[in-house]
């Protein structure tokens, strides 16, 4: 594991073929900004002031999301709210585990848990919430795998790169196939 930034934090992890980099931001939201095979030409997804996009995905019940009406399980207010806390790479049979703790103002502890198996390159995660607080905290969505890069360059954010006219096509092509075996059944 490495930092590399003197604004940000980095967590690297080179293991198993794979090169997976996760960035604290100055705000605390922790990022999965590589995950990607080594022998790929690297494309880290660089930060912007205008958005991020948390490593975990939480939905509270009665949050939004954040410029993206009509997406609902897409970077909720909920998400950005939880910051880092904490790390660790653990030793385990048969490979690694990291945890990265972040906790949010309302006391919600979220621990990402990221485990990382010898020789083979692949990983399992998942991510524990707990309410460390007072109040009853409804949670409607959490992913435990969120990784924003995959669609990454060009100008246009990943919800507006839709071929939309292509889409229309292959819809126009399903609903002829439809309407022949519809007719055919007649």
């Amino acid at each position: 594991m490495s930092y590399k930034n003197e604004n940000m934090k980095m967590i690297e992890l080179h293991e198993n073929g794979l090169d997976i980099q996760f960035r604290i931001r100055e705000n605390g939201v922790v990022e999965l900004a590589d995950f990607s095979s080594q022998e790929v030409k690297k494309a880290v997804m660089e930060p912007k002031d205008d958005i991020c996009y948390p490593a975990v995905e939480i939905h509270r019940s009665g949050t939004g999301s954040l410029n993206m009406h009509a997406y609902k399980n897409n970077i909720n207010q909920s998400s950005v709210d939880f910051v880092y806390e904490n790390h660790e790479l653990k030793a385990q049979a048969g490979g690694k585990e990291l945890e990265i703790v972040m906790i949010s103002p309302e006391k919600l502890k979220a621990v990402y848990h990221m485990r990382l198996f010898d020789g083979v390159p692949a990983v399992q995660t998942w991510t524990e919430i707990i309410n460390e607080g007072s109040e009853d905290q409804g949670l409607t969505y959490v992913s435990s795998f969120m990784y924003q890069g995959i669609s990454r360059g060009g100008e246009k954010p990943y919800y507006k790169k839709t071929d939309k006219q292509a889409i229309k096509e292959s819809n126009q092509i399903i609903l002829k196939e439809l309407e022949n075996i519809i007719y055919d059944n007649d």
